[in-house]
């Protein structure tokens, strides 16, 4: 380690995660893999898709007796867009509290040290080094910073409502600086 690397550039003791924030971090972390993640993203295509269905309802009508198979394609479009906007979402949040549940090491208060190099994640039961090379990205959103792409912790999660004003604009400076083009502020 060098001695750049001994001394932390920021540190923030006592920090804890509860299940909801995980599971909302863990949805926000989904949506952003890619737009085509995005609930609204996939309702809108199905939408497109129950349009291009109704659109071809004459010319179905004039080549059959019965336009039952477009109403039917409309019908399912339109349901499958109202399941991405309303379910989908729900899924992939129980998918995060499933992570959650299963390591109960997530749930335990923790400290966490910034290097130039790396950050730690210490509790009384392990510590978790991770480099920024690591990293694929990070996200601010309101309330949270989430830090995406690590081996031993995919998804690093620390609530702002544990942070002053002060910390939380250090950490977002930081984490602009040593993850340039990674870090991505969210409304």
């Amino acid at each position: 380690m060098s001695t750049e690397d001994s001394i932390p550039e920021l540190t923030f003791d006592d920090l804890c995660i509860e299940r909801d924030s995980f599971s909302n971090a863990y949805l926000i972390a989904h949506s952003t893999i890619s737009p085509i993640y995005l609930p609204l993203v996939k309702a809108g295509i199905c939408l497109s898709l129950a349009v291009l269905s109704a659109s071809i309802l004459p010319l179905y009508q004039m080549f059959f007796s019965s336009v039952m198979i477009p109403v039917i394609a409309i019908s399912f479009f339109i349901l499958l867009a109202l399941f991405f906007m309303i379910v989908w979402p729900g899924i992939i949040k129980g998918r995060g509290a499933k992570i959650f549940d299963s390591n109960q090491l997530i749930s335990l208060p923790f400290s966490a040290s910034f290097f130039k190099s790396f950050f730690e994640i210490t509790n009384e039961k392990e510590i978790i080094r991770q480099y920024w090379t690591e990293i694929d990205r990070s996200l601010e959103t309101k309330n949270m910073f989430i830090i995406l792409g690590g081996e031993q912790r995919p998804l690093v999660l620390i609530e702002k409502k544990h942070l002053s004003d002060e910390q939380q604009t250090k950490l977002s400076s930081f984490l602009e600086k040593v993850l340039i083009y990674k870090h991505k502020k969210t409304k």
